[in-house]
């Protein structure tokens, strides 16, 4: 330790006696919480349209807010969704099973809205301890700072999970919360590409996860998603002239990948990558499938 991680690390212990958290509190400031950093691909080009960008993200997390309502029938606020910048920050209350359960759902949820506005995230998600200050917009730490850097190191577009993540599931694999249950089995350990050399599995040891966002039972719905946009609510799917969607989850995917960054070759190969992670899941989870019928075979 260097004498300024020590000057650091004394003043850190006298803070913490001096910062006492309100138990009474829905939300701690100071507590072991999940953390997902998605990162809007292609925003930066739209920042010379300031009132497109500022209803890009006041949309996006109005649809995030509705969206984490049905897990809130207690009364109790799990997410607290920050926009900055071309980025959407969500960050949990703490690391409950009811809380994961939330955010999981919500994440991949934001990733499926992207592509209806004709955009792909590069997401990471990270848990561990992070302090959140809502009233102050104070917010940063360990989980914080992983996600943060996980995303920034992704050469494809998805939702990469830090080793953490892995370690929770671990942890809580014999868990009965049936909601547990289901988004437990959306984490799969397969191949993922990084750009950034300083961040591999060498620096960071453990199981790196992804979330598999493209899932028609979870996120079918989108097709029916309304938003804020300027003084209007629109549907951000078209329907045809029989009152019907023109179209399926698969469909609005489908055209969202191949009409994405096509005079781009650096994209293309990010979007290449993309396709690669997402057959590896598609793959590994019927594989899952196939392996739960053959324990039912009776011979």
């Amino acid at each position: 330790m260097n004498d300024f991680e020590k000057f650091v690390s004394e003043h850190d212990t006298i803070l913490k006696s001096q910062i006492v958290d309100n138990e009474s509190m829905a939300w701690n400031v100071f507590s072991n919480r999940f953390v997902a950093f998605l990162d809007i691909s292609g925003f930066k080009v739209t920042t010379k349209y300031p009132y497109y960008s500022y209803s890009l993200l006041q949309a996006f997390k109005g649809i995030a807010f509705k969206e984490q309502e049905q897990y809130n029938k207690d009364g109790i606020d799990r997410l607290f969704i920050v926009a900055v910048s071309d980025s959407i920050v969500v960050f949990t209350k703490d690391d409950s099973i009811e809380s994961f359960c939330c955010f999981a759902h919500v994440v991949g949820k934001i990733f499926n809205i992207s592509l209806l506005f004709k955009r792909f995230l590069n997401a990471a998600m990270a848990c561990g301890n992070t302090f959140v200050n809502r009233d102050l917009l104070i917010f940063g730490g360990e989980a914080y700072n992983r996600a943060y850097t996980l995303q920034e190191s992704m050469d494809y577009y998805g939702i990469l999970c830090d080793p953490s993540v892995a370690e929770y599931l671990a942890k809580n694999k014999e868990c009965k919360n049936e909601f547990f249950n289901l988004y437990q089995k959306q984490f799969l350990d397969v191949r993922c590409y990084i750009k950034d050399k300083s961040c591999n599995k060498n620096n960071i040891p453990g199981k790196w996860l992804n979330f598999f966002w493209y899932n028609f039972v979870l996120y079918n719905d989108i097709l029916d998603t309304r938003a804020k946009w300027g003084n209007e609510e629109i549907r951000l799917c078209a329907i045809d002239q029989y009152g019907t969607l023109a179209g399926s989850y698969f469909d609005f995917i489908t055209e969202a990948v191949q009409n994405y960054g096509e005079d781009s070759t650096r994209i293309k190969q990010k979007i290449n990558n993309t396709m690669d992670v997402l057959e590896s899941m598609l793959s590994l989870q019927t594989y899952n499938y196939n392996q739960k019928f053959e324990r039912l075979k009776i011979d």
